[in-house]
């Protein structure tokens, strides 16, 4: 379970570097959404195909999620919580997809953990830094 840390060294501070774009720069510089995505995507892509895949499929859905999540922080929620959300919710669609008749239950399982351990760490750092610290807390103890 050491990718949980990976996951966190890439993307610590993301949302403190991110360049706020002026005028002339707006074109040239991706907006904080697109950044997410593409942070999203390289990390998960490293880790587990049919997690990327399904990140992939997603596609803008993983910014809802994203925002779901910090939702569910301001609301008083655990961060570990915000991670069991997501598990549940990707591990069952897999399922409900007929995901298992093509990979096995350990398959799904570490596509759901990566895809999961990802979208609230970069959502986090994106949306909501403020709950970073909670999240840091959470995957430690995950990883212990």
């Amino acid at each position: 379970m050491n990718y949980l840390n990976r996951f966190l060294g890439v993307s610590l501070g993301l949302a403190a570097t991110a360049l706020v774009p002026t005028t002339a720069l707006a074109q040239a510089v991706p907006s904080v959404d697109q950044t997410f995505l593409d942070e999203l995507y390289t990390a998960i892509e490293e880790y587990d195909d049919l997690a990327y895949n399904f990140a992939l499929e997603m596609g803008d859905d993983n910014i809802e999620l994203a925002s779901m999540v910090c939702a569910m922080f301001d609301e008083g929620s655990a961060a570990i919580d915000g991670f069991g959300t997501i598990f549940s919710g990707v591990n069952s669609g897999f399922y409900d997809a007929g995901a298992e008749d093509i990979f096995t239950a350990d398959q799904i399982d570490n596509a759901s953990l990566v895809y999961s351990v990802a979208l609230v760490s970069f959502g986090t750092d994106f949306y909501c830094p403020q709950y970073t610290p909670a999240v840091i807390a959470a995957l430690e103890e995950l990883d212990s």
